[in-house]
């Protein structure tokens, strides 16, 4: 199922229709009487980037690690929150960049009298609802029929049944244009009467710039503007205050973009940290924003519109995911009501693989959040910002789900990280190299964020950016995007390596502090010496790093190659101890696969899935492919074609009651790929080749199989 559609507006955040383009995006909620299209933009955050960098922990740092070699890890934790909490604690925030308000009247009323009952009139008096978003064309409909009181003329009676006015709602962020579109026609001529504002919480200044365009300034944060402006066929279009108010037209389109300061490069390479007054910044933004929508206005909405549609059908057919033969007509409602069901599991990962790439696709610079693109001022924003602690399955899953041009969306966040994480490293810890914390900005900020030891001063997040990168490289294969990022990456283990305590006369290497969970005397700490999950995560890095020297012609007389093989062997034997399959299995079998609703964890529901139907990683220079592996019972039976795996290697699967029936892989001519692969499949592996750039797997695999 290709499409999400609902018997009535959104009742709640969760329920409103998302689009975007990457950088734009939008809350539609389908409302009768006074619709709310929330607004956000992905550089709209809540301030420039400070230098956090807390200097007494470079000086507390052997402190700590006398106190834990003493056992005195109460001690040990107060001494790190002092000295290791970042001045000030938290980075910036993502932000809600306002919303757009229509509020819709007629012609009894000539004028909106008091907009609370004119909402409640126009509820009361539909006939016929329906909104739908559909995946392919990337399109938030919205269609209501409403009676008019108002008796039929020679105006009003053209396609109309009786006193009945039918009105249809569109709404897409455009890729090329780069803006929102919001286009509202109606059966009946001269019927549309409109007011259309803007509101934000953190507006500085709204005005009216022209007849039919109104703008607000923001300077709380990251100053950026937000702009709109009308365009009518027929009718009258004016201005009052900030409002726009359209009478009498048979079509209207509403151009909306949101500009930010971040796109001015003297901000962007100065972090923000430039002696204009934000005013100004948020002038230039709305100066932008302007051009983009007089460019629009100028031309034909249908031409937008197929630009629009042919962009985002070529985009979604990369890809096809069905569990069944695609006949259900079921509403989002009655989906909801069975969340086990197939029609319920292909719905929700073709919305969730929407959503990525609406969060994710250029002219965006920056990876998605968790929550996409979608934030609304009601929301607490104090959180959202990016993890660096785990693997972002955000991130991950562009490339497994055939969306590898939007993952290059991180390459501006790669860059700010290795800059200020060069500085942290040196500033906090004393080392060179680069070092990572677990939570970022826009900005790329490096210090802990927050005072809490579970989720802000751990390290380690500097070994999954290490997988982020070779992940991006083993998908795309791509020698020079790796040459790129090697530095990056070898300053990240020249860090640890630096770090690390070597015990033992040199034969093994432990960190301290470590934040892993320790128990003593019945209290949990968060402040020792590594364990074999810790040691393990940095010996796989310390193997990747070695690897990508090796990919990249560094040679291995190299001082820090010399370096991180002396450091991976030292923590071999206590890593070994980890068992990170029986660690993964634990995990997979805790796995809920049954959101609360449309919007909850779709990037994290989206990659598992993708995962248990096929998934890929390279050891030993071989691809090795899984199928099917510990697949749900919600996803037993499917077709899955175009799937995206490291090697450069494309995939068409089909499975039923959780067994294989047809498998091909193949690449693409003149790219570069793995050739030497794996097939696991049952708990058995098959040694196979892609020769001739495609690999039918039924043929490697035994019948009994």
């Amino acid at each position: 199922m290709n499409s999400l559609w609902y018997k009535k507006p959104a009742q709640n955040i969760k329920e409103a229709f998302p689009v975007g383009n990457g950088r734009l995006g939008a809350l539609v909620h389908g409302n009768i009487g006074h619709e709310v299209i929330d607004l956000n933009e992905e550089s709209v955050w809540s301030k420039p980037y400070t230098n956090r960098n807390n200097t007494s922990a470079a000086s507390s740092l052997k402190d700590v690690r006398n106190l834990i070699e003493l056992n005195r890890i109460p001690e040990a934790q107060e001494l790190i929150y002092e000295s290791f909490t970042a001045l000030p604690q938290k980075p910036a925030h993502y932000k809600s960049a306002g919303a757009l308000h229509i509020d819709y009247y007629d012609g009894e009323t000539y004028g909106l009298k008091g907009p609370d009952g004119v909402r409640r009139n126009l509820d009361e008096s539909v006939s016929f609802y329906k909104r739908q978003l559909d995946f392919e064309t990337a399109l938030a409909t919205t269609v209501f029929t409403r009676e008019s009181k108002t008796p039929s003329t020679e105006d009003l009676s053209k396609n109309t049944n009786g006193s009945s006015i039918t009105y249809t709602t569109e709404v897409f962020a455009s890729l090329q244009d780069d803006l929102l579109a919001v286009h509202i026609s109606a059966s009946t001529p001269k019927s549309i009467y409109l007011r259309v504002y803007l509101e934000c919480q953190d507006a500085y200044k709204k005005y009216a710039l022209s007849n039919d365009t109104v703008c607000f300034h923001s300077i709380n944060g990251v100053p950026f503007a937000a702009m709109v402006m009308a365009v009518a066929v027929d009718g009258n279009v004016k201005t009052v205050g900030s409002n726009i108010i359209i009478e009498k037209a048979d079509e209207v389109t509403l151009y909306v973009d949101v500009e930010s300061a971040f796109r001015k490069s003297h901000y962007f390479k100065k972090n923000g940290d430039v002696h204009r007054k934000c005013d100004s910044l948020a002038l230039w933004s709305a100066d932008r924003a302007l051009k983009k929508l007089c460019l629009a206005a100028n031309r034909n909405y249908d031409s937008i519109k197929t630009l629009h549609l042919q962009e985002s059908l070529a985009q979604f057919k990369r890809v096809s995911f069905n569990l069944t033969d695609g006949s259900s007509k079921l509403s989002a409602e009655e989906l909801m009501e069975n969340k086990s069901s197939l029609d319920f599991m292909e719905t929700f990962w073709n919305f969730s693989r929407y959503l990525l790439a609406s969060s994710s696709m250029n002219p965006g610079s920056l990876p998605p959040l968790k929550c996409g693109l979608w934030l609304t001022e009601s929301e607490n924003a104090e959180d959202v910002r990016y993890s660096l602690a785990n693997i972002p399955a955000e991130i991950f899953s562009t490339y497994a789900t055939g969306l590898k041009r939007n993952g290059l969306s991180v390459k501006t966040l790669y860059k700010k990280l290795y800059l200020h994480g060069r500085v942290t490293a040196r500033e906090m810890y004393g080392q060179q190299g680069c070092v990572l914390h677990s939570l970022t900005d826009l900005w790329g900020d490096t210090c802990p964020a927050g005072s809490d030891l579970r989720t802000s001063y751990s390290i380690l997040s500097g070994t999954t950016m290490v997988d982020a990168v070779m992940n991006q490289y083993y998908s795309t294969m791509n020698v020079k995007f790796l040459k790129k990022e090697y530095g990056f990456l070898n300053d990240i283990a020249r860090f640890y390596a630096a770090l690390l305590t070597v015990e033992n006369d040199g034969k093994t290497a432990s960190l301290i502090p470590s934040f892993g969970e320790y128990k003593k005397d019945g209290e949990t700490f968060y402040a020792g010496v590594s364990g074999a999950k810790e040691n393990y995560a940095l010996y796989k890095m310390f193997e990747k790093v070695i690897k990508a020297g090796e990919i990249c012609s560094i040679s291995s007389f190299d001082e820090d190659q010399i370096l991180f093989k002396a450091m991976k062997k030292r923590l071999e034997k206590s890593a070994l101890e980890y068992d990170e399959a029986a660690v993964e299995k634990a995990e997979a079998s805790d796995f809920k696969f049954e959101p609360e609703s449309f919007l909850d964890r779709n990037f994290e529901i989206l990659y598992t899935t993708t995962q248990r139907i096929i998934s890929s990683r390279v050891k030993d220079d071989k691809l090795e492919i899984s199928l099917l592996e510990d697949i749900p019972e919600c996803i037993a039976s499917g077709e899955f074609k175009g799937a995206s795996l490291k090697g450069n290697v494309y995939a068409n699967i089909t499975w039923k009651d959780g067994r294989i029936k047809a498998a091909k892989l193949y690449s693409k001519p003149g790219h570069d790929f793995i050739d030497q692969l794996v097939i696991c499949y049952k708990g058995k592996r098959y040694n196979a080749s892609l020769k001739n750039n495609t690999l039918d797997v039924m043929n490697v695999l035994p019948t009994t199989v």
